[in-house]
């Protein structure tokens, strides 16, 4: 049989050896892993992977996809994605993550390829409330979301600097300004006024269910003998005033 296929391909041309290669599956490529949120297929690059049999790619692109807001916190190495009343904060090379203060394991760590955080797909999108499906016959993963759109602050409204001087002045008010801060970041979001600080500082009790409102959500990292401690500050994007916040615990 092999001398025959030699004979074969000695007496054949390049391109057609290429062609019966093919019709045998040999030589083959797979085809491209693609990423789709609700009808729409999100560009990536680099492009998507499958490793330890989960999808990895870039996580920015598929989660603004998704509707969420994004801050990257180049000094810390922070990801952080908010979509409603979720925040996800990823760290490449951390399979820990923290959901909404709470530390969740996943299955593989966020890794940086040429500078863009890839991660696996499928709990990140699903942590922040997607439906997550694999076709395996098109290589496919489809992320299906509600159309909900970050609420934005109006134009004249407060900025992100007076938001941090607002949340830095409150928590000093209530002796609540960390001894060290590593690093401080602001952006735009829903957030709940859930009258958070208000009840540290003994002022009142926290709102559950609270409404959400569009905020600057004032974040920040501090020394501390929890690991990656940080806290937040809501701060009302019109009136200034701080309605509310989270912090690890």
């Amino acid at each position: 049989m092999r001398r025959a296929f030699a004979a074969l391909r000695c007496s054949l041309p390049t391109a057609a050896i290429a062609v019966l290669l093919g019709l045998t599956g040999q030589g083959a490529a797979a085809p491209p892993i693609r990423v789709v949120v609700n009808s729409a297929e999100v560009t990536l690059t680099p492009p998507a992977t499958h490793t330890a049999g989960h999808v990895v790619a870039p996580l920015k692109p598929i989660l603004a996809s998704m509707g969420c807001t994004l801050l990257w916190d180049a000094k810390t190495k922070t990801l952080t994605a908010v979509r409603g009343r979720s925040v996800l904060r990823l760290w490449p090379g951390k399979r820990e993550a923290l959901l909404d203060g709470r530390t969740i394991l996943l299955p593989l760590a966020p890794m940086l390829r040429g500078g863009v955080v890839c991660g696996p797909v499928r709990p990140a999108a699903a942590a922040l409330g997607a439906a997550v499906t694999w076709d395996a016959s098109r290589q496919r993963l489809q992320i299906a979301v509600a159309g909900t759109q970050p609420l934005q602050p109006p134009v004249g409204a407060v900025t992100r600097e007076k938001a941090i001087a607002i949340a830095t002045e409150y928590l000093k008010s209530i002796n609540c300004y960390p001894k060290k801060v590593i690093a401080v970041e602001a952006h735009e979001a829903q957030a709940p006024a859930n009258n958070y600080w208000e009840e540290v500082a003994g002022r009142g009790k926290i709102v559950s269910g609270a409404p959400l409102r569009p905020c600057w959500i004032v974040h920040f990292d501090y020394e501390s003998l929890v690991p990656s401690a940080w806290m937040e500050v809501y701060v009302d994007a019109v009136t200034g005033k701080v309605v509310g916040g989270q912090q690890t615990r």
